[in-house]
């Protein structure tokens, strides 16, 4: 997702998978390659000791690899956070790239009511914290 000057925001892709442990740090590190390395990464930092250890573990190993990665801890909940992206999409300020995975993603946006963990809801309130 990137933010224009006019302060439109571009979801540019959406990569979605189900995968297991390894296969979520490759996916990230073959997208982290397919983006390119002027393109921020975002990670969540969720809590417990456990959650937080490994997040910066994946951290360090991806900015190894030349990327930039940021941990982004969350400060509210996943409704509060979604609103103003919510109001932002209903006022026209939030355009899409065609792509194959624009129905998916549509159709999960339009099924959030806070009740289910969508990943990609988590990871677009990301960037937009950060876009702001």
């Amino acid at each position: 997702m990137s933010k224009t000057k006019d302060k439109d925001y571009i979801v540019e892709d959406v990569v979605r998978d189900r995968q297991l442990f390894r296969g979520v740090e490759e996916l990230i590190i073959k997208t982290a390659y397919e983006d390119g390395k002027d393109v921020l990464i975002t990670l969540p930092k969720d809590a417990g000791a456990q959650s937080q250890s490994y997040a910066s573990m994946l951290q360090a190993k991806i900015a190894d690899l030349g990327f930039t990665v940021r941990l982004i801890k969350p400060i509210a909940d996943k409704v509060t956070r979604f609103g103003p992206f919510s109001s932002m999409a209903e006022a026209g300020y939030v355009k899409y790239v065609e792509g194959d995975w624009n129905k998916t993603y549509f159709t999960e946006l339009e099924q959030f009511d806070g009740s289910r963990n969508i990943k990609e809801i988590r990871s677009m309130l990301q960037v937009t914290h950060l876009t702001n």
